[in-house]
């Protein structure tokens, strides 16, 4: 059976990297922020647009449409009188289930675990991570001083936390809304993949 992998993480726990690794292991795609350029090309709009609007907090309209209240696109088209927010949010949408219609691949964050939520095939994983070990990570990667970084965590966990609560009335992280949830700092990055790689082979035998 195809494998639909969403993986959902809290910043600086490595999740990019696992999901990377994870997809050269099981040879599936892996789709994160080229979700953006996907989505720029079958809805016209324009690529920067969404690393604009990403993790950003819609109005409540929007809401009602990601929820199915009304008819998300007319065609292929996404509605051109809805603000320029909401038409990026449903075109991203639309390419999420585009992507795992296609095949077995590995979806990066974007609330995709709740957008597939009712495909049979899907494994939901959570990353976690101790909080000196992403700061750490963020420190290196991003090349930021300490206080800059831990402004930067702490951020970013709120601004994924309530991206997910709005779009889904459910808790970012809780883990009764996953099938895996694996903190990375105890056991490293590619044993993370390596485990994530065992759960879901065993799931679909």
């Amino acid at each position: 059976m195809d494998r639909i992998i969403t993986i959902s993480r809290e910043f600086g726990s490595g999740g990019k990297d696992i999901a990377s690794i994870l997809g050269n292991k099981l040879n599936i795609p892996v789709y994160d922020k080229n979700l953006f350029t996907l989505a720029a090309s079958q809805s016209g709009i324009s690529e920067d647009l969404f690393y604009q609007h990403d993790d950003k907090k819609p109005d409540s309209f929007i809401y009602s449409l990601a929820m199915g209240a009304f008819p998300m696109v007319n065609g292929n088209t996404i509605y051109p009188d809805l603000p320029m927010n909401n038409q990026v949010f449903l075109a991203l949408l639309e390419t999420i289930k585009s992507v795992s219609d296609k095949g077995p691949c590995i979806i990066v964050g974007r609330c995709a675990d709740y957008i597939l939520k009712d495909m049979s095939n899907i494994v939901k994983v959570f990353i976690t991570a101790d909080y000196d070990f992403r700061l750490a990570r963020t420190m290196q990667i991003e090349n930021l001083p300490k206080n800059k970084a831990e402004e930067l965590v702490k951020k970013m966990d709120k601004n994924r936390a309530s991206h997910y609560k709005f779009y889904t009335d459910n808790k970012w992280g809780s883990a009764e809304n996953y099938d895996l949830c694996i903190n990375s700092s105890k056991i490293g990055i590619e044993k993370t993949a390596d485990i994530i790689s065992e759960f879901v082979q065993s799931e679909f035998i």
